[in-house]
């Protein structure tokens, strides 16, 4: 069962998720868009200017941080 449900999480948000393989899990993701009644468009940062964007599954994220 999920932790999280679709509607939990919005556009702009900050979540952090799990996944096998990668290897910076607890890095801070923003959501970037929400597809399909599952799937999370989510994109960090970096401090040094990289970015890095990937789809993810509700069911992955782990924690929600809103952002107003």
């Amino acid at each position: 069962m999920a932790k999280f449900n679709f509607n939990d999480v919005n556009v702009g948000d900050g979540v952090y998720f799990r996944l096998d393989g990668v290897q910076n899990f607890n890095s801070f993701w923003t959501v970037k868009s929400k597809l399909n009644g599952t799937k999370l468009e989510i994109e960090v940062d970096e401090i040094d200017g990289t970015k890095d964007k990937r789809y993810i599954d509700i069911n992955d994220v782990i924690k929600v941080q809103p952002r107003k």
